[in-house]
């Protein structure tokens, strides 16, 4: 696979070029804030960066006529309307959170939310010092998917990568679930794999989200099982 990264000198940006030179991949495009650099046109574009370079990632897909594979926090509703406009021409796969165990803690917690309306949940998460969005959006993910505005608690400690706690409380017993992300490694691999999912399948153009992934695997498995 070809990849374009945006956003390469950033933290997550050189996870991704080290997580590319430990597999069969390439870096062909390199994108920063001053630095732009190309030798082929990617297969598929990687942005990890800030809010403001939606707007030129979003375009950068749409020159190159490739999927877009979007990590970025902190993003407005006018940045997913951008995503949401772009996906009409080519694929985009956008997430807060590119780890497999998050995606797990959000199919947990969709399985039990609609039992917990006599419990009380509170949120905290724990991230690195430069993190510069709080809560952050795993964090208002999961409040999302629990489908109450429970409150969310924020810490920024040095050399954290990422840390969720669920609390869960009634009268009698309480609930703890907790996710841990040891490096950026889980968030940098996660996002490669994403995007080779896309250009395996082909897709012309469309929205697409974790639950898109594993939903559509899923019905893979059960189509093959019936067959």
């Amino acid at each position: 696979m070809q990849v374009g990264i945006i956003g390469y000198l950033g933290k997550m940006g050189q996870e991704l070029l080290r997580c590319i030179e430990e597999n069969d991949d390439t870096c062909v495009y390199k994108k920063d804030q001053d630095n732009e650099i190309l030798q082929v046109h990617p297969d598929c574009l990687l942005d990890f960066s800030i809010p403001e370079a939606i707007a030129s990632s979003c375009k950068k897909a749409l020159v190159f006529q490739c999927p877009l594979v979007v990590g970025t926090t902190g993003l407005g509703n006018q940045h997913v309307e951008m995503l949401e406009k772009t996906s009409k021409s080519v694929p985009v796969f956008y997430s807060t959170n590119y780890s497999l165990g998050i995606h797990c803690l959000h199919t947990m917690l969709a399985s039990i939310q609609k039992q917990l309306k006599d419990w009380d949940v509170g949120i905290m998460e724990t991230h690195h010092t430069e993190k510069k969005d709080a809560p952050s959006g795993t964090a208002l993910s999961l409040q999302k998917t629990l489908a109450r505005n429970c409150p969310i608690q924020s810490f920024r400690l040095k050399g954290v990568p990422g840390e969720h706690q669920i609390m869960i409380t009634n009268q009698n017993e309480t609930i703890h679930i907790k996710h841990t992300a040891y490096s950026r490694k889980v968030f940098a691999s996660g996002a490669l794999d994403c995007a080779r999912w896309l250009l395996s399948h082909k897709y012309e153009n469309g929205f697409f989200t974790m639950n898109s992934r594993f939903k559509g695997e899923q019905n893979e498995t059960n189509n093959t099982t019936n067959h």
